[in-house]
């Protein structure tokens, strides 16, 4: 294991910023795979992560979740980038299950159960998508998971998924509902990029900025946006603003965060209305520009670093499980020798 070990010490994001670190990272992927797979410890489950990361470094599948408190209008800030109400929305905690959301030429709906099961719906119309994921993904019709999903992945037309983005809707924090916040901490391993989505009333919580401190480290890009806007006048807009900067300069973020005012209510409105006048002036029109740039410029960068680290993460993990197991059977071997020495003694 003393392979495994020094593979701690890569630094994962040396190459990533020039040239192509593709081939390099496939290598160091390759190579952690097999030394996992030769250590005969046990690492199975640290296997099959990193045999996932190939898979997503291959065909290029940057996720990009979107990740907040409950009620702060996730759903429908996805729904208004999307252009029409596909997921579920309400005045109630509602998402319970990841739903992973990628390009495809027809809209498609994958349920995937934890005990390896798969249903499969396509050639769907808009109403249909909406109603079956409703039935997976919403509180109100599968609570607490009783149906047994491990995700949903929509396959959606759609310009902005076209870019190779897969865009995660994720169950809200800080609810009730204590499995929801299990369930999204649970996700942040697979997130390459994150939006955090707050709202003016109120701001910030504490739950959030306890959230926010888990989430540093976890992604490779964070970005912010503040919901709900249009129900403020200028000045509280102006206050809310300071007061959220103050939190994440708490928390180490404030220098480089990038903030979004929208309204995604507004938004989604406008576009199902074809205003482009009333997309502009609700914010989404920005946030949309951002992430086509941002898409073309940065995703393969991004998702090389996100990659190279949660690969480190999966070395490390397993280095450490091979260590403990090993001390386990020195302890053994020790402990043996202890009772055959006093077996001899006596006799």
């Amino acid at each position: 294991m003393s392979e495994l070990t020094r593979s701690r010490e890569i630094n994962p994001a040396s190459g990533s910023s020039t040239g192509d670190s593709s081939p390099v990272l496939s290598e160091l992927l390759a190579r952690a795979r097999r030394l996992c797979d030769d250590s005969h410890e046990g690492l199975s489950h640290s296997t099959r992560r990193i045999s996932e990361l190939q898979q997503r470094l291959a065909e290029e599948r940057f996720h990009f979740a979107v990740l907040g408190q409950f009620k702060r209008g996730k759903s429908t800030l996805l729904n208004a980038l999307l252009g029409e109400p596909l997921l579920p929305t309400g005045i109630v905690p509602l998402t319970s299950i990841p739903t992973f959301l990628r390009a495809g030429k027809n809209r498609a709906v994958h349920v995937y159960f934890h005990d390896g099961g798969h249903e499969y719906f396509s050639n769907l119309t808009l109403k249909e998508a909406s109603e079956i994921l409703y039935r997976y993904v919403a509180e109100t019709q599968n609570p607490k998971n009783r149906l047994g999903v491990e995700r949903v992945e929509v396959e959606q037309p759609s310009a902005l998924l076209s870019t190779g983005v897969v865009m995660i809707d994720t169950p809200g924090i800080g609810s009730t509902l204590r499995h929801n916040t299990e369930v999204t901490f649970g996700l942040l391993p697979q997130c390459d990029a994150a939006l955090f989505v707050v709202s003016a009333d109120p701001p910030i919580t504490e739950v959030e900025k306890e959230f926010l401190q888990n989430v540093q480290g976890k992604v490779a890009k964070l970005c912010f946006v503040m919901n709900k806007v249009d129900h403020l006048t200028r000045e509280e807009l102006a206050e809310v603003d300071a007061f959220f900067k103050k939190v994440l300069s708490e928390v180490g973020l404030a220098e480089a965060a990038i903030i979004f005012y929208v309204s995604a209510k507004q938004g989604l409105e406008t576009r199902m209305n074809k205003d482009p006048q009333a997309w502009r002036e609700s914010g989404l029109e920005q946030l949309q520009d951002f992430f086509l740039e941002f898409l073309s410029r940065e995703k393969t960068r991004t998702l090389h670093i996100a990659v190279a680290e949660k690969t480190a993460e999966v070395v490390a993990e397993a280095a450490m499980t091979a260590e403990l197991r090993c001390r386990s059977l020195e302890l053994s071997q020790h402990e043996l020798a202890r009772r055959i020495e006093d077996f001899e003694r006596k006799v």
